[in-house]
């Protein structure tokens, strides 16, 4: 489970992207890349529970969504 924390400043490039994270979402959960994705605006978090054979697979998955570099992230 990878654990996301959003930005406290969601700013217009930030919520510009957010069409594209839904889409690369859907198609991860789709593939089953992406077991449970849930998110709490009102926190200020994101959880998702990825599915990955290594560490460097994971982290391939979590830098492809593009919303990741606006976030911090714990595994």
């Amino acid at each position: 489970m990878v654990d996301f924390t959003l930005p406290k400043d969601l700013n217009e490039e930030f919520v510009s992207q957010i069409p594209q994270q839904r889409s690369m979402v859907n198609r991860m959960l789709g593939a089953g890349q992406i077991l449970n994705y849930s998110l709490s605006l009102e926190n200020s978090k994101l959880w998702v529970v990825f599915s990955a054979q290594s560490e460097s697979e994971l982290m391939e998955l979590v830098d492809s969504l593009p919303l990741t570099r606006y976030m911090k992230i714990r595994v």
